[in-house]
């Protein structure tokens, strides 16, 4: 489990940017076709803005690496994409990122909090 929740480009849309990867490693993708993808959609960003955003979604169990430099859609990714249910991507940064279940329940109890109060 790890303890941060990782980059994804446009932060602020992380639902949207998560949907967009997915269906773009629908089928296994080399990093070079990850680039060009990157570079059209998110704004020419550094090959280690690029790697992390990669990192984060295997860490979230959403891709996996099948061979080296090559990355698809996990089978847990897949059964997101068929309901891109709020809740379950929640339920699944819940399994993979500590206290994301305790930020949730911090939220819904006092409102909107600064990063310091959570």
């Amino acid at each position: 489990m790890k303890k941060n929740i990782g980059y994804l480009p446009l932060m602020g849309q992380a639902k949207e940017t998560i949907i967009r990867i997915l269906k773009f490693y629908m089928e296994p993708r080399s990093k070079i076709e990850f680039n060009i993808f990157f570079d059209q959609y998110f704004s020419k960003k550094s090959e280690n803005t690029k790697r992390l955003t990669q990192n984060t979604l295997v860490n979230y169990g959403l891709i996996e690496e099948i061979e080296d430099f090559v990355f698809v859609t996990s089978n847990l990714g897949r059964k997101w994409l068929q309901s891109e249910s709020d809740l379950e991507l929640i339920l699944i940064l819940n399994d993979h990122i500590e206290y994301i279940g305790e930020f949730i329940y911090e939220l819904s109890e006092h409102g909107s909090l600064t990063g310091d109060e959570l």
